[in-house]
């Protein structure tokens, strides 16, 4: 039940700031915008990628957690650490951007990036697992169905291609 309120409430605030930092970040950088946020969204598919890989299905507290998702994949599951620690991994990829840029509106465009990507990887996935997705998804759900079914492939969920870059996409006939 929690998961309910918790889950579109994450979507909400991740949104939100998202929207901030890019209200924050056009009047002093537009031109940035066209370039930062493509990055943004770019870093947080690889984040996507490397964070299901080797902390969802790593020896982590956060790979037990995972588990639960895996053993009943079409439950609304968010915890307390899978809430908190993505502001966490934004706030820490904010203060790198500006410790290489020295720009604190081109970090905020690199992280709005990253949010959005992130709000869309979470509707994604729930897309994914829902009985009511659209049939243009059926590839992209199948996909998905192998990695439940072979956990130690397909781990990009949004974004597949880095499972191409990395060697872990398994298709249909493997």
């Amino acid at each position: 039940m929690i998961a309910r309120i918790a889950s579109p409430l994450h979507h909400a605030v991740t949104l939100a700031l998202a929207a901030m930092l890019l209200g924050h970040a056009l009047p002093q950088a537009s031109a940035v915008v066209l370039f930062a946020l493509p990055v943004g969204w770019l870093v947080g598919s690889f984040a996507e990628y490397t964070i299901h890989r080797f902390l969802m299905h790593g020896r982590t507290p956060a790979a037990r957690e995972h588990a639960r998702h895996h053993a009943r994949p079409d439950a609304e599951q968010i915890d307390l650490r899978s809430w908190c620690a993505p502001f966490f991994f934004w706030a820490c990829a904010w203060l790198i951007v500006v410790a290489v840029t020295a720009s604190p509106p081109a970090a905020g465009v690199v992280v709005a990036g990253g949010c959005l990507q992130y709000s869309w990887f979470r509707f994604f996935h729930r897309v994914l697992h829902a009985p009511w997705r659209p049939r243009w998804l059926d590839g992209a759900a199948a996909f998905h169905a192998r990695h439940h079914a072979h956990p130690r492939s397909n781990f990009g969920v949004s974004a597949r291609f880095w499972d191409r870059v990395f060697g872990t996409w398994r298709g249909s006939g493997a």
